[in-house]
């Protein structure tokens, strides 16, 4: 059980102490809201480099034969050098 302090609060002091508590609560907020546009200006940031890294790597892909066709040419270069020699020789 708890006991009484015998200690009347009237209104007006239960109201005061109400506000001195939420008082800093303005300034806590305004403080996060702040580290919270930093992070998303980070964020920003980062998705704009993931998107110029994915238009590299598609940039490059344009770049290169893929692997299926230059196997396939390779078959028919080798197929030609072979009637090549067999004319010749």
């Amino acid at each position: 059980m708890k006991k009484e302090s015998g200690k009347k609060i009237s209104m007006e002091d239960l109201a005061g102490m109400v506000a001195r508590g939420f008082a800093g609560m303005d300034t806590k907020f305004a403080k996060v809201n702040s580290q919270f546009e930093k992070i998303e200006k980070e964020f920003e940031k980062v998705e704009d480099n993931f998107k110029k890294i994915r238009t590299d790597i598609l940039d490059i892909g344009d770049k290169f034969v893929p692997r299926h066709e230059f196997d396939t040419l390779l078959i028919r270069v080798s197929r030609l050098e072979q009637r090549v020699k067999e004319k010749v020789g």
